[in-house]
């Protein structure tokens, strides 16, 4: 927060206070941005193809920013001189890629080393041809702006007639081994529908039954796993922690007289911890508290996930942090609980986050064919996404879990302020 200086006078303006991140982002043109898009008759899209030639909105924003009289114009003529500009903002759709940047959704363009490729981020494939040079890059996206096909190269399937190649295949038998963890559940609660998007045809390489056949594998797995966390959560506070040599964490120590209470009471929140040494054990808290709990500037407590945190790194070798660490040491802790010797138990855990890491893409990658297919069915001309701004961000980030937190000054507060 940044607050004004203080008044001398009895007539002068109270002080204001002003969000610094949110003023700074507003002078990037989003009070015009927003105030273009929302007039009638100007599409709130970043572009709009229409009768081969495409309208760009962002050519729309320097055509006014241009006209310094209309931006002194208020009301409706400052309305009536934004909507006379409009015509001027459609353009060829090789003008509106090479001049204005327009990429035609959903594609990407990726350089490589010896040009560059057009990449259908929902697909996760590739148009299997290479292009090496700008110019013949935006021939082809031009083409594809308006709706064209791009030819070339061998392709695994082709979608609307244009060929693509897949850069990972959509098959179960790519996943690895699943191991038995020991909580596999069937019935009602291995079949809760876990299905949030529904299956939609016309994606060749991902037929009806291989998407159910990967719905299926998700809802069992994630029910196999709900039931391994909910037997260590109920046994978390008597963890036999002392039976996962955490001293093998141990590295190089330093002087921690600077910390040495804050140490302390650590050690008071984690008895069985005696295993490591000062620094070890302040520097993990630390990593936890803003890995998994996003806070810099902690107080010492006690928190049992901590030392899940702590197995999944013991598991790994110091390879996992954040939730991948704590996820892998939930289901060690699992393991152990159930009878499992040490090492197996966090072999095995390992190997639990390597199915699970491969299978929750796989899931994800065909949901968003699956959530692209109903936009594009759904799709009623050719378009870019909705004109936003950084304050959308600020608005949309207010939405959830928001509170209002009142300040009060008064003249007294900076009486003795020297700026």
């Amino acid at each position: 927060m940044k607050l004004l200086p203080a008044p001398t006078t009895k007539t002068q303006a109270p002080i204001v206070v002003l969000d610094e991140f949110g003023y700074y982002f507003g002078n990037n043109d989003d009070g015009l941005r927003e105030e273009i898009r929302q007039i009638e008759g100007v599409p709130n899209a970043t572009y709009l193809v229409a009768d081969n030639k495409v309208f760009v909105f962002a050519k729309l924003l320097r055509l006014v920013k241009e006209k310094f009289g209309l931006l002194q114009l208020k009301g409706e003529q400052r309305k009536q001189g934004i909507l006379a500009l409009v015509p001027e903002a459609w353009t060829t759709p090789l003008s509106a890629v090479a001049d204005w940047d327009v990429v035609p959704v959903p594609y990407e363009v990726r350089a490589e080393m010896d040009g560059f490729t057009i990449f259908h981020r929902p697909f996760n494939a590739v148009i299997p041809a290479r292009f090496t040079s700008r110019d013949a890059l935006n021939d082809a996206l031009s083409l594809l702006l308006i709706g064209g096909v791009v030819k070339g190269g061998d392709a695994d399937f082709t979608h609307q007639h244009q060929p693509f190649k897949l850069l990972a295949p959509f098959s179960t038998s790519e996943l690895p081994q699943r191991p038995d963890i020991g909580a596999e559940v069937d019935g009602p609660q291995a079949t809760k529908a876990l299905d949030t998007c529904g299956f939609i045809d016309g994606f060749a390489p991902l037929p009806r039954d291989l998407y159910d056949q990967i719905v299926s594998l998700r809802m069992s797995w994630q029910a196999a796993s709900k039931v391994a966390s909910d037997r260590v959560y109920s046994a978390l506070s008597s963890l036999p922690i002392d039976r996962f040599a955490l001293e093998s964490l141990n590295g190089a120590q330093r002087d921690m007289s600077d910390v040495a209470e804050v140490v302390a009471e650590l050690r008071g929140h984690y008895p069985e911890l005696g295993m490591l040494t000062d620094t070890e054990l302040y520097d993990r808290f630390d990593s936890y508290q803003s890995e998994c709990c996003f806070i810099n500037g902690w107080d010492a407590t006690r928190d049992d996930e901590f030392l899940l945190y702590l197995l999944g790194q013991a598991a790994s070798k110091d390879d996992l942090d954040g939730d991948s660490a704590r996820e892998v040491g939930r289901i060690a802790a699992f393991l152990a609980l159930s009878g499992m010797e040490m090492q197996e138990a966090f072999g095995t855990a390992m190997k639990w986050r390597a199915y699970d890491h491969a299978l929750s893409s796989l899931y994800w990658r065909s949901n968003t064919v699956m959530s692209y297919l109903r936009t594009e069915r759904e799709a009623t001309d050719l378009r870019g996404g909705k004109v936003t701004t950084f304050l959308d961000l600020f608005r949309m980030g207010r939405s959830f879990n928001a509170r209002p937190i009142e300040a009060t000054q008064t003249i007294g507060d900076f009486a003795d302020r020297k700026d």
